[in-house]
């Protein structure tokens, strides 16, 4: 019975130990692609614009649980997009403009499993469910130089998708309550299937 309530003990004093939050932020390059033709090339009056299937670079916030050595969970939120323009001068004072932006934000839900590979370098594993959001934005203008700029035609649509995502990273602890961290991470659902390479910095409390 005392060797179980020592057990118990230690078991316990580990778990407050190894049991931490952490926040952090990850920069990252993502190639995007999805199934939606106008996400990638899209007629804005009788100009056709191509968005293609790269995103640029952005940033991904987190914030996680340790529950012990091991185990954990993640909350992730990135965004990113694309972008295209084609303009036509009409006059030293006058340009023709015609514009589309694609906005995708992801939320991820994630487990996390952890691998000491030495004390201060580990491996994470972590997988779970993804949230995409798209926003698509074009519009026709007159931009004026010394007036106010003319709107000819405007419009948008926004999707939403539920997937599943996965990610691999090396994380190696710097100084006391920090730790750099890289890898790469795969993102799909109906809409957007995205692959991206990160790395960034986390500060566990």
């Amino acid at each position: 019975m005392k060797k179980n309530l020592i057990a118990i003990s230690i078991f316990s004093c580990c778990s407050t130990v190894y049991a931490q939050p952490y926040i952090g932020v990850e920069l990252f390059k993502a190639s995007t692609s999805t199934d939606k033709s106008e996400y990638e090339n899209i007629t804005v009056d009788g100009q056709n614009l191509s968005l293609g299937d790269d995103s640029e670079g952005g940033n991904r916030l987190l914030i996680g649980y340790q529950f012990d050595n091991r185990f954990g969970v993640e909350l992730g939120y990135t965004h990113f997009g694309r972008e295209a323009e084609r303009e036509r001068q009409l006059s030293y004072l006058q340009e023709e403009e015609w514009n589309a932006d694609l906005d995708i934000e992801q939320l991820e839900l994630l487990l996390t499993y952890t691998l000491l590979i030495t004390t201060d370098l580990h491996l994470q594993l972590a997988g779970g469910m993804v949230w995409h959001k798209a926003d698509l934005d074009y519009s026709h203008q007159y931009d004026n130089e010394n007036a106010p700029d003319q709107i000819l035609s405007s419009g948008g649509s926004s999707d939403k998708a539920q997937g599943v995502s996965a990610r691999l990273a090396l994380q190696y602890n710097v100084y006391k309550s920090f730790a750099f961290t890289g890898g790469y991470q795969y993102s799909t659902s109906e809409l957007i299937d995205s692959s991206a390479l990160f790395a960034g910095v986390h500060y566990q409390f």
